[in-house]
């Protein structure tokens, strides 16, 4: 029995490492790059053939003088990306328009795109196509007819990384498992170029994180099974010695102390060298709000071959710390209203970040001070220090407030965070013409998971974030009263489309009241919902129980529900389809009694650099007699709802 005919190529003539591995850019191309570039890569990889000569039937054809004018078609590829990539890597239909002076150029044309067309779909895993090309006359016309049989589809088979140690005791250090995950997963799987290189990059990744910054790739050779239609792939990598965090050094700063930065790096001297834990600390830093620019990368192009420490150092441009801002917004059951703050990201050259805002309408004002102190006894501690002054007049109460707050935030990972602290509350409130003074004293607790930062920095557009707190109070009401304030809420995206062209968005929230009664619990603490911040199309505060003048009262527990269909028209103008609902009840679990409200509507969105300004127009579903509720509402802000 014969063997299985068996051949081997190169799928590139040699594809060598960034020459500052820790930039990451060579990954970051190669896994961005688009169906077409890896056409052109593949093509220009290539040895160069000899140029064959134009199809005879060309000069039969084609006119005796002058250019040579010329129709393209692509018969019997595959449809979708590979049919886009034959066309994408097609010199006959890119310059088309520029008709050939000669029938040995128009043959050379020809010719070439053939070469492309195999190289494109051996990139896509077809390893046994044919291309023939034939020409005919068309109207004084050259028709190109090129005829793609694609024959079958081979597939992987095996990945294998042929590791290179320049040291025996390297051996021990590195463990197939460590990064043989993203390889075997497209063994199976069609043989496309594209996948094999993105499984190797995510490997190497892998190595590089485990100590060998200058991981780099050999020549990529494929072992083609022509009889079993399968293809194995060979990567010689090149490990080099392993590497050890040194010391960090940090240049271009001004107002910024070094000592903070020091404090905040993630990596103790001595521990093993990680690209990825450099890029995380570069995306820290960068989402610090303190630098134009940040650079973090090795000191030496390559590990000391005397075992030293690999040395990191920092490079950053200081932006401008100060800032202002202000805003307006207006709602038919609040008015109009407007906001102002002034920040300092920088106020005692340790990263801290002041606050002073400004917010109101003709139903509430508060003016808030805040201060943020990052790296507090921890690099992933940040103290929160805040004072608030409130006033608000409403059907529901009126209030005059004032409150001390201090927590400690604690961040578990790059998403999910803890925080703990306490909080000292006056209020002076007149409900129902009867006017009592509030003291509370309380526990605020809490955990939330974020939408991923660098993905999140004027929209979300996908994920979800979850917000879920809980405060113990006691003090004093009509007496003395102890109580637990609880409130969670969660918030998705999903890019429907993929993109940002339909964004679907929805909310939940809930909240109780447990331990007193509700005229024991002040009235700036129970819940109330309605109005643009809630559920859009009925009046500010109007869903929950009222009393016999149609006034709020508040409830002890809550449900709160949104739905968004973001729809983008243009890159600058989109609508929004939306339905919210939720109700307020007196019981102090969420759903226990009362109504459910909902309210539907429509809005505009017209989205800018830092943010999209918002136009709603909402109706009550379930409107309620006897001048309750308004038949409509109208909003103007800035930012999406949630």
């Amino acid at each position: 029995m014969l063997a299985p005919e068996r051949s081997v190529t190169k799928i590139h003539k040699s594809y060598p490492a960034h020459p500052r591995a820790f930039t990451f850019s060579l990954m970051i191309l190669t896994k961005k790059l688009t169906r077409s570039l890896w056409a052109v890569l593949l093509v220009t990889a290539m040895p160069s053939a000899p140029v064959v000569a134009a199809d005879e039937s060309v000069a039969e054809v084609a006119p005796a003088e002058g250019p040579i004018a010329y129709t393209i078609k692509i018969e019997g590829a595959p449809g979708g990306r590979v049919k886009d990539l034959l066309e994408e890597s097609s010199q006959l239909i890119r310059l088309r328009n520029s008709p050939s002076m000669t029938f040995a150029a128009l043959g050379q044309r020809i010719a070439r795109d053939e070469q492309r067309f195999r190289a494109a779909l051996e990139s896509e895993g077809y390893y046994a196509a044919t291309v023939v090309t034939s020409t005919s006359d068309e109207k004084g016309r050259v028709a190109v007819i090129v005829t793609v049989d694609p024959g079958p589809r081979y597939t992987v088979t095996s990945v294998v990384f042929d590791l290179a140690r320049e040291e025996p005791a390297t051996v021990a250090l590195i463990k197939p498992e460590d990064y043989e995950t993203p390889l075997k997963g497209i063994v199976g799987r069609p043989a496309r170029a594209a996948d094999v290189i993105l499984a190797e990059d995510m490997a190497l990744d892998l190595l590089r994180a485990e100590g060998f910054p200058f991981a780099r790739r050999g020549d990529r050779q494929l072992d083609v099974d022509h009889t079993t239609h399968t293809i194995a792939v060979n990567l010689p990598v090149e490990l080099g010695h392993q590497a050890l965090f040194g010391a960090t050094h940090f240049s271009g700063l001004e107002s910024v102390n070094e000592s903070h930065l020091q404090r905040l790096v993630p990596w103790p001297a001595g521990d093993i060298f990680s690209l990825k834990t450099l890029d995380a600390f570069r995306e820290d830093l960068i989402l610090a709000s303190l630098f134009t620019s940040v650079r973090v990368e090795p000191a030496a192009a390559s590990v000391p071959e005397n075992g030293a420490p690999l040395d990191v150092n920092v490079i950053v441009a200081e932006g401008p710390h100060r800032s202002v801002g202000t805003g307006v917004t207006y709602a038919r059951d609040k008015g109009i209203g407007g906001s102002a703050y002034w920040r300092h990201r920088n106020l005692f050259g340790n990263g801290e970040r002041f606050e002073a805002n400004l917010d109101g309408n003709k139903l509430d004002q508060t003016a808030e001070l805040s201060l943020a102190k990052p790296g507090f006894l921890s690099r992933r501690n940040t103290l929160k220090l805040g004072a608030t002054g409130h006033h608000e007049d409403t059907d529901a109460f009126t209030e005059y407030s004032g409150t001390l707050s201090g927590a400690v935030e604690h961040k578990l990972n790059d998403l999910w965070r803890i925080a703990g602290g306490t909080t000292f509350e006056f209020a002076a409130l007149t409900e129902d013409g009867v006017q009592r003074n509030s003291y509370l004293a309380g526990l605020p607790m809490g955990v939330s998971r974020a939408v991923d930062e660098r993905l999140a920095v004027v929209e979300m557009t996908r994920g979800w974030r979850l917000r879920a707190n809980v405060t113990p109070y006691i003090g004093r009401y009509t007496g003395t009263t102890t109580f637990a304030h609880l409130e969670t809420e969660v918030d998705g995206y999903w890019p429907a489309l993929g993109g940002n062209r339909l964004v679907l968005a929805g909310r939940v929230k809930l909240g109780s009241l447990l331990g007193e009664g509700t005229d024991d619990i002040p009235a700036n603490k129970r819940f109330y919902a309605g109005g643009g911040g809630s559920i859009r199309g009925f009046g500010y505060q109007l869903v929950g129980p009222l009393n016999a003048d149609n006034a709020p009262m508040g409830g002890r527990g809550l449900i709160e529900t949104s739905a968004e269909a973001r729809i983008r028209i243009t890159d600058t103008v989109g609508i929004v389809p939306f339905v919210d609902a939720g109700m307020v009840s007196r019981g102090g679990l969420p759903g226990g009694d009362g109504d459910i409200r909902v309210g539907a509507g429509i809005g505009a969105r017209y989205y800018t650099g830092a943010g999209p300004l918002r136009v709603d127009f909402a109706m009550p579903l379930n409107r309620r007699g006897g001048g309750v509720d308004k038949s409509w509402q109208f909003y103007v802000s800035f930012g999406q709802a949630f």
